[in-house]
């Protein structure tokens, strides 16, 4: 009896608080329920029955749609109520979530993506083709954090009620693995909007503010995969990033991503589990081809060969991460290197010098003939002065090139100034990082404009077109390994290492978390409590 006068006691609220009709939608159709967190005893204390609910934390609300949000926290915990067209598995292979399933045209410039008809939004209406569509209209407007997914996109059209076919401009490798954002419903209101009621396709559902700063959201009846284990989530607003801090550390927060805590600076104590898991965050070295003396390839070669990548990944990340001398996550299923160590390799990296024309010096330095005089291999690394990870991975690469005898010269510049410096190419080397797309497209760093390193290659263009035109996943890997192949061969940057991202966890959630690259939350319907 006590939970049904609590029930009834939330849906009047949820009047009071909101009159609109999309909200009066969420709960009838819903079926959503406030689970009953105790009872009042004879003597006047609480009986006390642990609920099978979970709590999020955001410190820096600002609205609950998911495209506007600029909040990391809040993208998060919008992943508990949203759904994409696809996702990741463990391998990084495309999943279908709300897509059923796609094909490609044979020249790879047509994407044709079917999807599921069994799906509801949360007020209850049916999943369709127009709510993608609207979607893909908001994200090409330039409204939204997720615009630079769509700048490959011609046109885009709704073959029919649950078919949508877009159109490239040219061969993109995996398109569809790049429709990971979540899917809003048509018409949805595309301002940042404090007021926002969120209406999504995923396991838990909007109820009702139930305090001040705390938001609940029920298990979804209608769920197409069926109801999640947790019955419900709150979302509890936090007025700081150390208050956000403080009640993970204490457990009043069951979850967060290193994407909101910076791991290298703060380690949580108590009960709070680290999941890691693969992203594709890629730590590289890059070269000035350009440069006179580090224009031959060989050079370039021999200055990989002299980084102990292994203890990088020990010393600078503490081992949250793995090593790789080529551009392609190693827990991909494209990964294609048969290396196991990445040391230093003294010998290699002598050959390469010596086949470029440098030899040492009397005094153990390398130089070579220049015109009628002499040239030394020296040159500078460029950092981000604040950045601690990269400062710390220059001076490692800077002691092991003086150790060998080419002499290096850090040059650590706060953000606006080191950026400049590489677009404009005024530079020898620099570390850098890039979050590579899901398809593990390097476009963003050989071929847009800016160019970091001053190099193209009509070869990796070819290729990155002919992996736009099969999804046949042997013709896949041949042509990634001669794209690996290729660019160890040119070198203009040297892979370091690939980060692992951590979805950190309470011990209140006991079992089901399997996050993935970019979906920290992936899987959360089967997640249960230790209720």
């Amino acid at each position: 009896m006590k939970k049904i006068v609590l029930i009834l006691t939330v849906l009047i609220t949820v009047s009071m608080l909101c009159s609109c009709t999309a909200l009066d939608m969420l709960i009838d159709k819903a079926g959503i329920s406030v689970p009953d967190t105790g009872t009042a005893a004879d003597g006047g204390g609480v009986v006390s029955e642990k609920p099978n609910i979970i709590n999020a934390g955001v410190y820096d609300f600002d609205t609950f749609n998911p495209l506007v949000t600029k909040s990391q926290s809040v993208k998060e915990a919008m992943q508990f109520v949203y759904e994409p067209l696809f996702t990741l598995d463990d391998q990084m292979r495309t999943v279908p979530v709300l897509a059923k399933d796609f094909s490609v045209s044979p020249d790879g410039k047509r994407i044709e993506i079917n999807l599921r008809d069994d799906v509801l939004w949360h007020d209850g209406t049916k999943f369709c083709a127009e709510d993608v569509a609207y979607t893909l209209k908001c994200i090409r407007s330039g409204q939204t954090s997720y615009t630079r997914l769509m700048y490959d996109v011609r046109d885009y059209l709704m073959t029919d009620d649950y078919s949508i076919r877009i159109d490239l401009n040219y061969s993109v490798p995996s398109y569809e693995s790049l429709l990971t954002f979540p899917i809003v419903k048509y018409k949805s209101d595309i301002t940042n909007n404090p007021n926002y009621v969120p209406n999504g396709t995923g396991p838990f559902c909007y109820g009702t503010r139930a305090s001040t700063d705390s938001y609940y959201f029920g298990a979804f009846d209608g769920y197409h995969d069926g109801r999640a284990k947790i019955d419900a989530l709150y979302i509890n607003m936090l007025s700081s990033y150390e208050d956000y801090l403080n009640m993970l550390q204490i457990s009043e927060i069951d979850f967060s991503s290193d994407k909101i805590i910076n791991l290298t600076e703060y380690m949580p104590k108590g009960n709070v589990k680290l999941n890691n898991y693969p992203e594709n965050d890629m730590v590289f070295l890059g070269f000035n081809t350009a440069s006179s003396k580090l224009s031959g390839n060989l050079t370039r070669q021999a200055i990989s060969k002299l980084i102990d990548k292994e203890e990088l990944v020990k010393t600078v990340i503490f081992s949250r991460g793995r090593p790789s001398d080529i551009p392609i996550n190693p827990c991909s299923y494209l990964y294609c290197d048969t290396k196991t160590e990445f040391k230093i390799d003294d010998t290699g990296a002598n050959d390469c010098l010596g086949n470029d024309g440098w030899g040492p010096d009397t005094d153990g330095t390398y130089i070579r003939q220049k015109g009628a005089g002499y040239e030394e291999l020296t040159f500078e690394i460029l950092v981000n002065s604040d950045n601690k990870e990269h400062t710390l991975v220059a001076q490692a690469v800077a002691d092991s090139l003086m150790d060998f005898g080419i002499s290096t010269k850090i040059n650590a510049l706060p953000y606006e100034y080191y950026i400049s410096r590489v677009e404009a190419h005024n530079y020898d080397a620099f570390v850098g990082e890039i979050l590579l797309d899901n398809n593990m497209d390097l476009t963003p760093l050989t071929k847009q404009e800016k160019n970091y390193f001053a190099y193209s290659s009509q070869t990796l263009d070819t290729l990155c077109a002919q992996m736009g035109m099969t999804r046949n996943e042997d013709e896949v890997k041949e042509l990634f390994l001669r794209y690996s192949q290729t660019l160890a061969e040119d070198m203009p940057f040297a892979t370091l290492y690939f980060k692992d991202s951590t979805l950190l966890s309470s011990a209140n959630v006991v079992s089901g978390i399997a996050p993935v690259s970019g979906m920290p939350y992936r899987n959360c319907a089967s997640w249960s409590t230790g209720k």
